[in-house]
């Protein structure tokens, strides 16, 4: 639904050049000069012939732009303009434009090499099309390992990159160049608005943003126990929007317990996928496979679940999303399968033998052969040391440091990933990620960005849970009355005791977690390792991966009750199956 590659070649080709990647037919839908675009047959795009451009829109745009706004407006202020997720071709004579909508959701990987442009939604693309053998990139297996995601424009190939966010990129007189449009920095302040003073404009403001995210009659909100989906469905009730719920769990993750009761008791359309069920188990392995390569060794095994329920619901429906909501309301501070405690580390500390000490240090690397990475170490420390180099320059906060590389780099490689592979199978759309919504709220103290660094305090953390409480209240009040997976109410965050309400369920959660076992399979990854475990043993891991190691961890169980250890295993393995897989 979103893949495309475009070659410009002075090799004389065919108008009607065709090929085959993988299950993948792609054919010549353009032709300017010496560039072909070619898309697979199920590509959602849209073609605007302009005066002297052609320009293609490809994926999912929200709004019709009229075809004056394509040839008047400058690109960015037409990105900003157009929410969704899309790419921006713009083809011209001896010139080719490409752009992914804001935050860079949609990946944009390029090389140029003996003459040659290539440019496309999927790095293995690119690679299966150039005429050498490309290696692996160290660079990025070392930072994938430690960060979740690699950084700048690293991918898993070398002669291969990423355009970096809010970045366009050129090719002229068969010169390839970036450009930077958009510094969210610039959106940032040093005196936010009062909290409570911005909780009417900005509950109204995306009220109203939200309804451009629904279509007439095809909407599937993702609804769990948290407040994200709960939000995004109280504004669409709210404006009498035909909407379907979904959420995805094992038969016992709240999840599925808490959106289930509530849409009985409220007349609300839900269906749950349970993972704890032998269709999802038999079919985990081919859809990681899948999901792993869709996203170019980017993502894992660890989250099947995002591609499982979009398959499920493939067709013309929308799946409304409520991804990145926590991560702009409440101040980050717990490192995992988002921020890594590697990462962390590197922001709380400005020392760099600190820092560097600690990243050393990590539990991660023992998956790696440390020793065959030496030189891409010491790259990694001039990459960082410039990072903080360059935070100071801005003259930010730490902060503001932090969730300028949130808004930079993780949300397009570690949700974006997520989203990808979903695409493929329906259009994915995020409210939250709404750019007019997210400028007005980095004014204001609402905003993630503008609490303290990494701050454990629940009442601190919960002035974004207030704003979602009131776009609740003010949208669909019957749904401030239901619990949330963390004991309370969206109502209780509204009145006086609203702080005793918060502290209450986090110390409620506390105590639970004291007396219940932690349910280490809600998502099913366990019983699915469990169920493939052969398959793993048998994996070819490459040579620089620790191979002693990682076969000692997998033969123990003790990873089935460390989260950590068995992330870090399972990324590790869905690693090595991508690069064994395109290794040839």
């Amino acid at each position: 639904m979103i893949d495309f590659l475009i070659r410009k070649s002075k090799e004389i080709l065919s108008e009607s050049e065709s090929f085959s990647i993988g299950k993948s037919e792609f054919d010549t839908v353009e032709t300017v000069g010496d560039t072909r675009l070619f898309l697979p047959d199920r590509t959602r795009f849209q073609r605007v012939e302009c005066p002297d451009r052609t320009v293609l829109i490809i994926g999912d745009i929200i709004g019709v732009p009229a075809r004056g706004e394509l040839t008047d407006k400058e690109p960015e202020n037409f990105l900003k303009d157009y929410p969704g997720f899309y790419y921006l071709v713009i083809l011209s004579a001896g010139e080719v434009a490409v752009y992914s909508s804001l935050f860079g959701i949609l990946p944009v990987y390029y090389s140029h090499a003996n003459g040659e442009v290539m440019v496309s939604s999927r790095a293995g693309f690119i690679k299966s099309r150039l005429r050498e053998r490309v290696n692996p990139n160290k660079q990025w297996i070392l930072e994938r390992i430690l960060f979740n995601h690699s950084l700048d424009s690293e991918t898993p190939w070398e002669k291969i990159r990423q355009l970096p966010v809010h970045h366009s990129l050129l090719i002229h007189n068969g010169k390839v160049s970036s450009e930077k449009y958009l510094a969210i920095e610039d959106c940032f302040t040093d005196r936010p608005k009062p909290w409570r003073q911005s909780l009417g404009p900005m509950a109204e403001l995306f009220s109203i943003r939200c309804r451009h995210y629904f279509t007439d009659d095809a909407n599937r909100i993702s609804f769990t126990g948290g407040f994200d989906g709960r939000t995004l469905l109280a504004c669409a009730l709210g404006n009498q929007v035909p909407v379907k719920t979904y959420s995805f769990g094992s038969s016992r993750n709240p999840d599925i317990t808490i959106p289930s009761g509530i849409s009985k008791k409220l007349g609300i359309s839900y269906t749950p996928f349970y993972l704890d069920q032998p269709d999802y188990l038999d079919e985990w392995l081919s859809m990681g496979q899948e999901m792993v390569d869709r996203c170019d060794g980017n993502t894992s095994f660890l989250h099947v679940h995002y591609l499982y329920s979009s398959r499920k619901q493939r067709g013309k429906e929308y799946l409304i999303t409520g991804m990145f909501g926590s991560e702009l309301l409440r101040a980050l501070h717990v490192s995992g399968q988002v921020t890594s405690r590697p990462l962390v580390d590197f922001f709380i500390h400005d020392d760099p033998e600190v820092w560097r000490g600690m990243i050393r240090d990590s539990q991660r690397l023992d998956y790696l052969r440390l020793e065959d990475f030496q030189e891409e170490l010491e790259t990694l420390w001039g990459k960082l040391s410039k990072l903080k180099d360059e935070s100071r320059g801005l003259g930010l906060s730490r902060n503001q440091c932090f969730y300028k590389f949130i808004f930079e780099e993780t949300f397009r490689k570690v949700f974006g990933n997520f989203i990808v592979p979903q695409m493929h199978y329906a259009p994915v759309r995020a409210p939250y990620l709404d750019f007019a919504f997210i400028r007005e709220l980095l004014q204001t103290g609402l905003a993630g960005a503008n609490n303290e660094f990494f701050t454990h305090n629940p009442v601190k953390r919960a002035k974004g849970q207030v704003l979602y409480a009131r776009i609740i209240q003010q949208n669909y009040s019957p749904l401030s009355g239901e619990l949330n997976d963390k004991g309370y109410r969206p109502s209780a965050l509204l009145s006086p005791f609203g702080k005793f309400s918060i502290g209450w369920g986090w110390a409620g959660k506390r105590l639970k977690r004291r007396f219940h076992p932690a349910d280490y399979d809600n998502l099913g990854i366990l019983s699915a390792m469990n169920k493939y475990r052969p398959f793993f043993e048998r994996l070819d891991l490459p040579n620089y991966f620790n191979i002693v190691n990682i076969r000692e961890i997998l033969a123990d169980t003790s990873w089935c009750y460390d989260i950590l250890q068995r992330d870090n295993l399972l990324r590790s393995l869905s690693l090595a199956w991508y690069l064994d897989k395109d290794s040839m």
